[in-house]
């Protein structure tokens, strides 16, 4: 697959459908300054600099201080791009909420020399630079930016294309296109190394006409949709012609097509099947009247909300999105008069009524919304006393019906208190409050609209009878045998450690690899963290991470670090020695060892505070 993917991010932070649908309705009102500075620290004049917006394209040069300013620049995503002969390319790439200053530095050039052939390693004259990443830094969008006078970066007779202003030792990041051949991303490219080669496949040509009632549009941007780790992701874009035409090429696969216009609405992304059983598809794509919607969003103290995300699901994913412009105002055109408006309140923010409004205009093509609040996210906060009345310290406090699960530990006076991070698409959050080693536990609810301070007393309780491990669970092979030995090739937060050293305690086994970013994993690592802090300092409890072995001693100390883990981490000895042993086929997975060296508990799920008291209280 050739599709670029990461590529194309910075402007599939939404759906395709904002690019157009904030077209006709973005409020300017900001004013983006910046100065170009060369690597010597001197003003650069009489550089060329181009801003993209969702909206436009605009051009400027540094004046002799390096000076340059674009105002009335609306809110959202942005390019600034800056060049001058002699020196290496700049730029600046951001979300635009406030004004901006910025400071663009111009370093010494360093030339990037590319061939472009095909399969059968002809050279193919006229392939094209379509974008650039420079140091995941700023992105070139090159093709929109040529009719304002951007250099042309197209392949010679030879297949040759020459970059002359690349950033010394900077990595770069292409998408290259041609007429006959389907966008091909290149991954991080180093800038001043030996001529690459860049190999294109041959694409098959998917083409057809955007209309509308049967009257073509022009100027309609036809995206190609693949399924990614994101969702559906932009692969292959392109405009249609004054009769409404569309032409691409693209490698075999599945696909969606999709076509916006900032007039009128898209439907829902029309699944395309291409093989290379066919050199040519036609697909025609039908825009639809626009049932509209507008509302605007305030935070609470009635300031405008800008950036703010809305979106419009009839079913799936969204069928379109836009954000709010610097007067908090959002507008939609959406091709159903039925379906969920969703809002994306910002980090530390909730909505006043729940994110999700349903919505349904009937006949009505036109509707203004209400006013949407943005509140702080509550802080839930209380006490939590011991049957008798006194403080209970260390208990354990999780969400219990989050996606995202919350953690934290009261003090050595029973207080706690919890951040929401998110906000939940509940009004009631249940949690449990746990204490860490008698078996005490207690289940509230809190109500986000009404929150207060909690008092809470926690309560005796009998758990139910404990599973060893889960039925099919391959660890099940060693349970209640002598747990096998831990051999790792580095330690960290700890000298080297044996099972043996730890015989007479409880040991907590984590089988875990920091390059899991799942929210199940994130979520089963903080678990242990505040279950490790629960237990600080008491000596019948150990706990114990091994890392698997693919990552280097470098990564395995910097995913330490990054998750805050305390507890002492083995970097596992190849081939999986440890991994093996213990029968480990996913992770993170949990090992309870008893005060004996046996193996008494694995695969352990959403119980493993009692799992670890029974063990305790042998």
């Amino acid at each position: 697959m050739t599709c670029p993917h990461s590529i194309a991010g910075f402007w599939r932070t939404a759906p395709v459908a904002v690019l157009v649908a904030c077209a006709a309705f973005s409020s300017n009102a900001l004013s983006l300054r910046g100065i170009l500075m060369d690597a010597q620290n001197a003003p650069v004049s009489g550089a060329d600099v181009w801003l993209r917006t969702e909206t436009e394209i605009r051009k400027t040069r540094s004046g002799e201080e390096g000076a340059f300013l674009f105002e009335n620049t609306p809110v959202g995503a942005c390019e600034v791009v800056a060049l001058k002969q002699g020196l290496a390319i700049g730029g600046f790439s951001a979300f635009l909420l406030n004004d901006e200053d910025v400071r663009i530095v111009l370093e010494e050039p360093q030339e990037l020399s590319l061939r472009v052939i095909n399969q059968n390693l002809f050279p193919v004259p006229g392939a094209r630079i379509k974008f650039m990443l420079v140091h995941d830094a700023f992105r070139v969008s090159v093709d929109v930016l040529l009719d304002h006078g951007f250099p042309r970066l197209r392949a010679d007779d030879n297949g040759i294309i020459t970059l002359p202003f690349m950033p010394r030792n900077a990595f770069v990041q292409l998408l290259v296109a041609h007429y006959r051949y389907a966008d091909t991303s290149v991954a991080y490219l180093p800038v001043g190394g030996k001529r690459q080669d860049i190999i294109l496949q041959s694409g098959i040509r998917l083409s057809g006409r955007v209309m509308l009632d049967k009257t073509p549009i022009a100027n309609a941007h036809v995206a190609v949709l693949v399924a990614g780790s994101g969702g559906r992701q932009v692969c292959s874009t392109t405009i249609s012609d004054p009769e409404g035409f569309y032409s691409v090429h693209l490698p075999d696969g599945e696909y969606y097509l999709v076509a916006h216009h900032p007039e009128y609405a898209s439907p829902e992304p029309k699944p395309v099947l291409v093989s290379r059983e066919k050199e040519d598809y036609v697909f025609n794509l039908d825009l639809v009247p626009p049932h509209i919607i507008e509302g605007r969003i305030l935070f609470d103290d009635q300031s405008p909300a800008p950036g703010i995300w809305a979106e419009y699901s009839t079913q799936g994913p969204p069928a379109v999105s836009a954000h709010t412009n610097a007067e908090g105002r959002f507008t939609l055109l959406t091709p159903s008069p039925q379906g969920i408006l969703r809002i994306i309140a910002p980090p530390g923010y909730m909505t006043e009524a729940l994110p999700e409004i349903p919505v349904n205009m009937g006949e009505t093509r036109h509707a203004r919304l209400d006013t949407i609040r943005l509140l702080p996210l509550p802080q839930i906060t209380g006490t939590i006393t011991m049957p008798d009345g006194s403080p209970a310290a260390r208990v354990i406090i999780a969400s219990q019906n989050l996606p995202h699960p919350l953690w934290t530990l009261s003090d050595k006076e029973g207080n706690f208190g919890i951040q929401l991070t998110y906000q939940p698409d509940v009004d009631k959050t249940g949690f449990v409050a746990n204490h860490p080693t008698e078996f005490l536990r207690r289940e509230f609810t809190v109500d986000l609209k009404k929150n207060r301070p909690l008092r809470l007393r926690l309560r005796d309780y009998k758990p139910d009878p404990l599973p060893e491990t889960p039925s099919g669970a391959e660890t099940a092979t060693i349970l209640n045998q002598p747990a096998p030995d831990i051999e790792c090739a580095q330690w960290f937060n700890t000298p080297p450690l044996s099972i043996a050293d730890m015989r007479g305690k409880v040991v907590l086994l984590l089988f875990w690899g920091g390059f899991d970013d799942s929210p199940d994993g994130v979520n089963r690592i903080e678990e242990i963290r505040v279950t490790h802090a629960a237990f600080l300092g008491n000596p019948e409890l150990v706990f114990l991470g091994v890392h698997d072995d693919a990552a280097d001693p470098d990564e395995v100390f910097a995913h330490i670090r990054r998750m805050n883990i305390q507890f002492p981490v083995g970097l596992d000895a190849e081939p999986s020695v440890t991994f093996s042993r213990y029968r480990i086929r996913s992770i993170p997975c949990v090992v309870l060892l008893d005060k004996q060296g046996l193996v008494r508990y694995a695969a352990v799920e959403d119980r493993l505070l009692d799992h670890i008291k029974t063990l305790l209280s042998r």
